[in-house]
């Protein structure tokens, strides 16, 4: 079984992504959102972690930030005292998830660079890249919500916490691929760079690393 998962681990983070992002139009948003987004959310940060084995200090570093996430939970719960604001763990908690998906978006991108031989596995570590460009991006935008309540003007705040969030998802996906419908709007300074940062990422991920691969293909000899 570890076997499997180990060889199979980008495909499997991939698939996550994928019912992370989509699952909810099979199963049902409210079923979906009680039984299945947690989870898939783990079983993708594990996925993303499993990326880092071969470059361990990075994993030290999510490791110990993952453990110190889930301490102060513990420490509260069973103390029945508050270390910090709910509040503040919010934002620790945001933060770590936005630098676990950028550091797992910058090894795919090594993976992808050094690869020698396309193949179906790379072609799907290429587009599970370009989505972790998304969830780093709706982490970027989380964060700024958090600190900067109001920066994104759109932004659905009255109907819950789980609505305020799939729609920064939406909203960081539509900016990533440069899309731009106009139903959300960065109004403050920090949204707005933010959003031309995301905007730049999609487009140097798409021409740079994906011209390469596609470079590669073309070059490497094809099968009789």
């Amino acid at each position: 079984m570890i076997g499997f998962l180990n060889k199979f681990r980008l495909e499997l983070y991939f698939a996550s992504q994928l019912l992370i992002l989509f699952g909810s139009m099979v199963s049902g948003e409210l079923f979906f959102e009680k039984w299945m987004g947690d989870a898939l959310f783990l079983i993708n940060i594990a996925m993303g972690i499993s990326l880092l084995k071969e470059r361990s200090f990075l994993l030290r570093i999510i490791l110990v930030l993952l453990a110190a996430s889930v301490g102060i939970d513990l420490f509260d719960y069973w103390m029945g005292i508050s270390v910090w604001s709910s509040t503040a763990v919010n934002q620790f908690q945001i933060l770590l998830f936005l630098a676990i998906y950028g550091i797992v978006a910058m090894r795919i991108a090594e993976i992808e660079w050094r690869a020698t031989v396309i193949n179906q596995s790379v072609i799907i570590g290429l587009v599970a890249g370009y989505l972790s460009l998304g969830f780093v991006s709706f982490f970027l935008f989380l964060t700024i919500e958090y600190f900067a309540p109001g920066s994104l003007h759109g932004i659905d705040v009255n109907h819950g916490l789980e609505a305020e969030t799939q729609s920064i998802l939406y909203f960081s996906f539509i900016t990533l691929m440069t899309i731009g419908y106009g139903d959300f709007i960065p109004v403050t300074h920090v949204a707005q760079k933010a959003s031309v940062l995301v905007g730049l990422m999609g487009q140097f991920y798409m021409v740079f690393l994906t011209a390469i691969v596609v470079g590669k293909y073309l070059q490497q000899p094809k099968e009789p």
